[in-house]
């Protein structure tokens, strides 16, 4: 330690200019490259979360269509009424079955069984 204390201030400066200098690259090095996963964690995020949110309300809307188009069967009052409800029925349940088809992936994947 004697070799630090026989050293001129200029000289000690400069080491520790240096020395918190590659101190700063090598964080700054560890930051960038845990951004790209980061970015990718996002991305996956996105895709798994996000659009299962997406197809989740999906599927409230088709039911709640449902309910409604089943209630304005029962409240109507002629048969072309009845008869136009009725025949939105199957639609409506095939729309469903779709969005519930898109939305299984998002939620059971083969890492999570």
């Amino acid at each position: 330690m004697q070799w630090i204390k026989d050293m001129k201030i200029w000289s000690k400066l400069m080491m520790a200019f240096l020395l918190i200098s590659t101190l700063m690259v090598g964080v700054g090095w560890v930051g960038v490259t845990n951004m790209g996963t980061m970015a990718d964690a996002d991305a996956r995020m996105y895709e798994v979360e996000m659009l299962g949110s997406n197809a989740v309300l999906k599927i409230d809307v088709d039911m709640l269509s449902i309910a409604r188009v089943e209630k304005n069967f029962l409240l109507s009052k002629s048969k072309e009424q009845r008869e136009r409800y009725a025949s939105r029925t199957p639609e409506l349940f095939s729309n469903l079955q779709k969005h519930v088809a898109e939305a299984k992936p998002r939620f059971f994947s083969e890492k999570g069984k």
